[in-house]
């Protein structure tokens, strides 16, 4: 409590992925410690996964999300780095590879590719812009 008291809630202008990220390092940049609990478990679904193989041999998986979801995650994590990589840049560096890797996997494997990539791309400049909110339909 002491720490929503002095750092504030979470950002509702992200409204959706990334927002415990953003607390964490908001929190961690005031001087506080994050704990984990080795037992924690969290259920949680990422879109409807697939998993490609190539001769037998699991390459890589995707998430399948919907464009809308797309936009924000990219969003987000843009508007993130820009945010606090200067202070966390091995947090930025991470989330950027991370974007990189799920543009290069959503090409290659998804279906509505091109409305997908466009959201990337407008959540991206988004981001950066600091347009943020609930701006798209997920």
């Amino acid at each position: 409590m002491e720490a929503f008291k002095k750092c504030g809630y979470f950002k509702e202008e992200l409204f959706i992925y990334t927002v415990d990220d953003e607390f964490s390092l908001r929190v961690r940049s005031r001087g506080y410690s994050i704990g984990l609990s080795p037992r924690a478990i969290l259920l949680h679904a990422s879109g409807t996964p697939s998993y490609y193989s190539i001769f037998g041999r699991q390459w890589f998986g995707t998430t399948n999300y919907r464009p809308g979801v797309r936009y924000y995650v990219s969003r987000n994590r843009a508007w993130m780095s820009l945010r606090y990589g200067a202070r966390y840049p091995r947090w930025a560096r991470g989330a950027l590879r991370a974007s990189f890797l799920d543009l290069c996997k959503l090409t290659i494997a998804e279906d509505y590719r091109c409305e997908k990539i466009k959201m990337v791309f407008r959540g991206f400049c988004d981001g950066v812009l600091g347009r943020m909110g609930k701006t798209v339909t997920l």
